[in-house]
């Protein structure tokens, strides 16, 4: 079958909503002003110097405005940012759009999100003719990671995350004689310990006895100075109280906070909800499942890896 030379805008831009992309926020300073714009077609262009594009529509209010300020900011966007993400994506005349955010610059003055998953401060070296846009490269000054989360992705018109992929394999393990148990809020002796010890290659594991009763965002930031300190694994516990939403919320923010350390999780089966949370934590990134007393049994973990078609490693005969 041939099809037509020419594609008409509607096909055009349904196929191109088949492409995923993640979801920035390109914004520039002018005279005092503080603008911005959605946008999901940016791209890396070079390493050395380090280059990266966005494309703006000729049409686009910021279009102008970054193209006479000669240059622009790069806001990636995290999971938690879809509603900010929409927000740039409409024009509201005398709206600000930037309120209740924290924003700093860098180099250019271009106002950058705190709070992002990542940000680039650049300043446009070419622009380029695109058709009814103009491909703006901007060669990075500044960039930062401020924040480890999952990235908001943009897909048929729909905001949404990764979709949930289990593991190939899951590995059972058990308390060790050495394990250091702290919280949350004692994890600043746990990185002590860890640091009166030389030998890097030996160190304990970190069970963090109240993983599930604080916020994703708080046990992320913990985890993060906690990986710094080199543990040899981690383990999450859940005190009996977890339900399978915060096993998935918190379990996506430590599985990206702890690498490239270990991570584990030791559930509770209290209330009937073991499988479920066991279930939750395998599809949020989780392999390894650690038994000890009042915890998911090993014929459970196993009658669900089975069912799941999964491998199991590490289970005593």
């Amino acid at each position: 079958m041939l099809y037509s030379a020419f594609v008409d805008a509607a096909t055009f831009r349904a196929v191109l909503g088949q492409w995923p992309t993640g979801v920035t926020v390109v914004t520039t300073l002018v005279d005092g002003q503080r603008y911005g714009v959605t946008a999901s077609s940016f791209s890396s262009v070079s390493l050395d110097p380090p280059l990266v594009s966005v494309c703006l529509a000729r049409t686009a209010f910021a279009h102008d405005l970054v193209h006479g300020a000669g240059f622009f900011g790069v806001t990636i966007l995290g999971k938690d940012h879809a509603e900010l993400g929409q927000r740039f994506a409409r024009y509201e005349p005398g709206a600000d759009r930037f309120e209740g955010q924290d924003w700093v610059s860098a180099h250019t003055g271009a106002p950058l999100l705190g709070d992002a998953l990542g940000w680039l401060d650049c300043t446009i070296v070419n622009a380029y003719d695109g058709g009814d846009h103009t491909i703006f490269i901007g060669e990075v000054l500044a960039a930062d990671t401020p924040k480890t989360t999952s990235p908001l992705l943009y897909h048929s018109r729909t905001w949404g995350q990764f979709a949930d992929q289990l593991p190939d394999d899951v590995l059972v393990t058990s308390a060790q004689a050495g394990d250091l148990e702290c919280s949350v809020s004692s994890m600043p002796d746990a990185v002590a310990a860890l640091a009166t010890q030389a030998d890097v290659h030996a160190r304990p594991r970190v069970v963090v006895t109240d993983a599930f009763a604080v916020s994703p965002d708080s046990l992320g930031d913990a985890l993060g100075e906690l990986v710094a300190a080199a543990p040899g694994e981690i383990v999450l516990v859940d005190d009996g109280t977890a339900s399978p939403v915060q096993i998935r919320e918190s379990c996506r923010e430590a599985v990206l906070a702890a690498r490239p350390v270990p991570l584990g999780v030791r559930l509770s089966d209290a209330g009937g909800v073991g499988q479920a949370n066991l279930l939750t934590a395998l599809k949020s990134g989780i392999h390894r499942i650690d038994l000890a007393g009042g915890s998911v049994d090993l014929p459970a973990i196993a009658l669900l890896v089975k069912a799941l078609g999964l491998n199991l490693q590490g289970a005593p005969a």
